[in-house]
């Protein structure tokens, strides 16, 4: 009997340490109000859907498309991938200093003018009105992109964000292959994202420059310096690099499954 209870203390103390890891890593994503985030995640994939509609399908897709597009990006489904991701790339040690920040009023008062700019970029018209003032800075202006640009660098934002959008295209494009929807395609799926980096670089940069500008625009040069500050402390690059693999994968996830269901719809038209 006692051999069995010591075996059982030893199978639950990982359950019972991932548990409280799970819920300190929550603790984050809460004050993040990823919830949020994906619902507005699932607006940018439903705008996306109708233009591949439009562009690849040749309208075929219709709502049927539509509506396996809106249940691949649900949020309740994907939050639940999210979070078990991002508790198990989290550094558990740096867990408590960013909850601290992000529950702080400056870091709410952040989280809050990110996912405003992130909605408001739905809006037609909005990038190119943030890339407008990008290009026409005035001194003030000029100030506050230096320090989104020196934000963008400590947390190598753009390298990121190149990576994720070639891993999502190659996902998309496996989806969609497996699916029968390319049955010309010769050659590498991950050769021919490659030869697009040059063009998706150029993209992330400059969707990057417009979010960050219309998002910080309210913030102080204090408030905007403290957050740079943090993000280049250990918390913060650890944040970082875990939120990058957690949404990676989710993204991969939506990405294949959203190819497989374009390829289907591609492959019913051809037979």
């Amino acid at each position: 009997m006692r051999l069995v209870t010591t075996v059982a203390f030893f199978i639950l103390l990982p359950v019972i340490a991932f548990a409280q890891a799970s819920s300190q890593a929550g603790r984050i994503l809460d004050a993040m109000r990823v919830d949020e985030l994906l619902e507005t995640l699932q607006q940018e994939a439903m705008e996306n859907a109708l233009e591949l509609d439009e562009t690849m399908l040749d309208g075929r897709g219709g709502d049927r498309w539509l509506e396996r597009v809106r249940d691949i990006n649900a949020p309740n489904a994907l939050e639940a991938e999210l979070r078990q991701s991002f508790t198990q790339a989290m550094v558990v040690e740096h867990v408590g200093d960013v909850a601290a920040f992000f529950e702080s009023p400056l870091g709410a008062k952040i989280v809050t003018l990110e996912l405003s700019a992130r909605h408001a970029l739905l809006e037609p018209g909005i990038e190119d009105h943030s890339r407008t003032q990008i290009e026409n800075a005035d001194r003030a202006t000029r100030e506050k992109l230096q320090q989104i640009e020196e934000f963008v660098r400590a947390n190598d934002l753009v390298n990121a964000n190149v990576a994720a959008a070639m891993n999502s295209n190659i996902a998309f494009l496996e989806g969609m292959r497996s699916a029968g929807g390319l049955p010309g395609l010769d050659g590498s799926i991950v050769d021919m994202t490659v030869m697009q980096e040059p063009e998706i670089r150029e993209s992330a940069e400059s969707w990057l420059m417009s979010y960050l500008f219309l998002a910080y625009q309210p913030l102080s040069e204090q408030e905007l310096d403290s957050y740079i500050v943090f993000s280049e402390t250990d918390a913060g690059q650890a944040l970082n690099s875990a939120l990058l693999t957690a949404f990676d994968r989710v993204f991969v996830q939506t990405s294949r499954e959203t190819g497989e269901a374009a390829g289907q719809v591609i492959a019913s038209r051809d037979i």
